[in-house]
């Protein structure tokens, strides 16, 4: 062996106040290097020093941003297996809607009772009007269709007016129920501009032919001729081709039949 004693060969005390003297000189060398102001300090010579003055606030810091991750996937995780459960016990109140809208049209009572049964919520099933109320799309509409077929056309209005723009089909097959509960309720005009609004809605513009050809009836009821001629010319430069367009001679025929409405004040 040397006349030297290497450093790993001292006591394990005599070792590690070696590392904490070692600790205590970087960070003096560091707060002298900070200190001279014409001394151009390296980071590394800055870290020691730096890091002891900020720990507590680093480590609260590194603890908040795991913290924060770890809720973010805990969070999205929890709301996604929440939506899959309400969506399978809304499944059940969607089935017996169907089952309603299937049956032929001379069972009435069956398909009435179907339908309540449809819109209620039970232990094991969510029900058309809560799921509505909770903001789904689908359970608004067959909620709102379910009260039109039950003649409760007040809540079926309700239910319609739930459904905001910008879903395509869905919007425009809303406007057209509320405008065919307008028309139930005697009103024309109103109901009118509601199917126009469905055709403007519809992005598939498979059923718009439809609602143009049902604004311009509604226009001819409500004694608007100029409105309801609009409405058709509409139809025959856009939809050339729609069966709807076959009908557009009659419906001007009875548009011309009618007296024209009385100028607005």
């Amino acid at each position: 062996m040397s006349d030297q004693d290497p450093v790993y060969d001292l006591p394990a005390d005599d070792a590690s106040e070696k590392t904490e003297l070692s600790a205590r000189e970087m960070r003096a060398a560091a707060r002298a290097a900070i200190a001279e102001p014409d001394r151009d300090v390296s980071l590394a010579e800055r870290a020691p020093i730096l890091f002891e003055q900020y720990r507590r606030p680093l480590l609260f810091a590194a603890v908040a941003l795991v913290v924060l991750l770890f809720g973010g996937v805990l969070y999205y995780y929890w709301h996604a297996q929440n939506l899959a459960e309400e969506k399978a016990r809304m499944a059940g109140s969607e089935r017996l809607y169907e089952q309603a809208m299937a049956l032929p049209p001379g069972q009435t009572e069956q398909r009435a009772q179907l339908l309540n049964q449809a819109l209620a919520t039970e232990a094991t099933r969510t029900g058309l009007k809560r799921a509505a109320d909770d903001g789904d799309l689908i359970g608004a509409f067959y909620a709102a269709n379910a009260y039109y077929e039950l003649g409760q056309y007040n809540d079926a209005r309700t239910y319609f007016g739930k459904i905001g723009s910008g879903h395509g089909y869905v919007t425009a097959s809303a406007r057209a129920g509320e405008a065919a509960i307008l028309e139930n309720q005697s009103k024309p005009a109103e109901a009118a501009a509601k199917y126009l609004e469905a055709a403007d809605a519809d992005d598939s513009k498979a059923l718009a032919p439809q609602y143009l050809l049902a604004a311009a009836r509604a226009f001819v009821a409500a004694n608007n001729s100029a409105k309801a001629n609009e409405a058709l010319d509409r139809l025959e430069r856009d939809f050339a081709d729609a069966p709807e367009t076959g009908q557009a001679g009659l419906i001007r025929g009875m548009a011309q039949a009618k007296p024209a409405a009385a100028p607005t004040p």
